[in-house]
């Protein structure tokens, strides 16, 4: 059997000169994605080089399978003249998945020439595939057991409050909005997140994060109120302490009684102005032996309003989803009947084809969200003074995590700490291998990957196409070798993922 083109190879424009340059042909089909064994009528516009529309045409339709050697399987005709240069063909029909080219033969005053189109109709299973990517199908939000205040509009309130105040600091001028800020998709816009200092991370986008199981790009947290109190206590990100940080909530006029009515009185110790100010297990020498001034109990109470403003903090950003694009609405298109003009251009369409086809990006970058959630090693050798090893690491660091799911602050019932508990905790794919980011809004959170050292998508883009695999470090991915046309295609396609944030607008600003 012959071998056919790739989408990629071929042009899949549907407007065009015909071969000699007398007439533009287009037609109302974005050239992909035409079903196979079913009828299709559509609209051919003709018209002049100069744009005026080309009446009284004759129209004969032809084609087939080029690798197949083989006709239509049906004598399409043009059926009804409908004005402005448009004519009616109908009849079309493809009896098999493939590459098949159509062409239009036109007469029209003393001017013949012809224009011949590519299609590549999609399988069954490609369309469920991309019916699968499309955010119609991503399901409700489930309650986190760990967080019985996360979807409790008070909690969301106080949350969101929190996330914006700079007061959560040692310098009183940084706030988890410093490095997820709104407009730009609910990341910064740096190479590295820096606070109080310069860290070794890209600050990822929380956008629809809630759905995650593993939080931070090593996973060393397994809840999203968790993942809220790291940076706090870090010394190069907040830099303030969790007595500091109940203190701060104890004191303020709104925070305490939005506070209070979601969990109950504050400890009486936090008003006491002699307990110590900078109390910590996990911070400096100095707040470590502070915190070892506090009672047992008194160390239990800070913990536990220390992990319920991370709760509150989830409860805000939970209500941060991924907004509907153009893919979303190409997807509504092709399931709905395809019924108008294609949302997708023949480019980006061609680009969807490489993504869920020869470049495998399916096979991370899967579901609504275009993540699995998981961990993989793509070959990005650490930059100087990055140590880490990934996953390897950071799975131990969420096991010892005081506030994981099977802590004292986490859920009631072991059982829902599932993830916790069965965590895998060894093995070589751990090595090197860090969490596979969304690739929704794409273009508000660039620099890229985990460190930020793509400055862009088509530098992402050529990683992957070269699939590097650096000593030490190795790499699950596989050369593509796509040529420069096919990766200008896929970015095309990746950024029919950009949309508005689906939450409501106050939340997209501070209080």
């Amino acid at each position: 059997m012959a071998m056919t083109e790739t989408a990629g190879e071929l042009d899949m424009s549907t407007s065009k000169m015909s071969d000699h340059h007398r007439f533009r042909v287009a037609f109302d089909g974005d050239g992909m994605l035409p079903p196979v064994n079913v009828m299709h009528s559509w609209v051919l516009t003709v018209t002049a080089p100069d744009g005026t529309a080309v009446e009284g045409a004759e129209i004969t339709v032809d084609g087939g399978m080029p690798a197949h050697g083989h006709g239509l399987p049906t004598a399409p005709r043009v059926t009804e003249e409908l004005g402005d240069g448009r004519y009616r063909v109908e009849g079309v029909k493809f009896n098999m998945p493939g590459h098949w080219q159509v062409t239009f033969g036109i007469a029209a005053g003393h001017h013949t020439d012809s224009a011949t189109f590519n299609l590549m109709p999609w399988t069954d299973a490609e369309r469920r595939t991309i019916a699968g990517l499309g955010l119609a199908t991503l399901p409700s939000l489930t309650a986190d057991a760990s967080n019985p205040v996360g979807d409790d509009g008070r909690a969301v309130a106080l949350g969101h409050r929190l996330f914006f105040d700079t007061r959560l600091s040692a310098n009183g001028e940084v706030s988890c909005a410093a490095c997820h800020q709104p407009p730009l998709g609910f990341s910064d816009g740096r190479p590295v997140a820096e606070g109080l200092g310069r860290t070794a991370r890209n600050a990822p986008t929380i956008i629809g994060i809630a759905y995650s199981r593993w939080f931070f790009w090593d996973g060393r947290k397994d809840s999203q109120w968790s993942q809220a109190l790291g940076p706090l206590e870090s010394l190069i990100e907040h830099g303030t302490t969790r007595l500091e940080v109940a203190r701060l909530v104890a004191a303020d006029a709104d925070h305490r009684p939005s506070y209070e009515n979601l969990f109950g009185a504050l400890p009486a110790f936090l008003d006491d102005d002699g307990a110590p100010q900078r109390a910590s297990p996990n911070s400096d020498d100095a707040a470590g032996a502070a915190w070892d001034t506090l009672t047992a109990e008194q160390q239990d109470a800070v913990d536990q309003v220390f992990a319920n403003v991370g709760k509150a903090i989830a409860a805000y950003e939970r209500r941060i989803m991924p907004g509907a694009g153009r893919f979303d609405d190409y997807v509504g298109w092709l399931t709905g009947g395809e019924v108008g003009e294609s949302p997708l251009s023949a480019d980006e369409v061609a680009g969807l084809r490489l993504f869920i086809g020869p470049a495998n990006c399916t096979e991370c970058h899967n579901g609504p969200r275009f993540t699995n959630d998981d961990f993989h090693n793509t070959g990005l050798a650490p930059l100087d003074g990055d140590t880490s090893d990934g996953r390897a690491s950071g799975v131990g660091q969420a096991l010892a995590d005081p506030f994981n799911c099977l802590g004292d602050n986490g859920a009631p019932d072991a059982a829902d700490c599932a993830e916790l508990r069965f965590a895998k905790t060894d093995g070589p794919e751990l090595r090197f291998a860090f969490k596979t980011p969304t690739l929704r809004h794409l273009s508000m959170t660039a620099p890229y990957v985990r460190d930020g050292r793509f400055a862009t998508l088509a530098e992402v883009l050529d990683h992957y196409n070269r699939a590097a695999r650096p000593d030490g470090v190795g790499s699950e991915l596989k050369v593509l070798d796509l040529d420069a046309r096919a990766l200008a295609q896929l970015e095309a396609f990746l950024r029919t993922l950009d949309a508005l944030i689906d939450a409501p607008p106050h939340l997209l600003e501070a209080p």
